[in-house]
């Protein structure tokens, strides 16, 4: 599609990696920060996907607890999602290029 050639162009042929450092700190804690691990145009086709997912009303309040007793509990969090995993029940919407990037990188 027009959107992967387009995100073809931004990853080009170098297919990245996170440093060591980084995946020992995402196994010990569940996060890491790579710095300049996206490009700014890269960032910005997420930014718009996330935009327009949000203009079209795919987020929705994320609730605390468990499956048989999750709620909305403003006192504890308030958060929003919106599903892009798996990409067969949620690929639509949004803005396509960003999209690309996230599946295909």
């Amino acid at each position: 599609t027009m959107a992967s050639a387009f995100v073809a162009g931004l990853l080009g042929a170098a297919v990245r990696t996170l440093p060591a450092s980084a995946l020992a700190q995402l196994q010990a804690t569940g996060f890491t920060v790579a710095p300049d691990f996206l490009k700014p145009a890269e960032v910005e086709l997420i930014r718009s996907d996330m935009a327009a997912l949000r203009a079209e009303g795919r987020f929705s309040a994320a609730g605390v607890g468990e499956a048989s007793t999750n709620r909305l509990d403003g006192s504890v969090r308030q958060c929003e999602q919106c599903f892009l995993f798996p990409r067969v029940k949620h690929c639509g919407g949004g803005d396509q290029a960003g999209r690309t990037l996230l599946y295909e990188t």
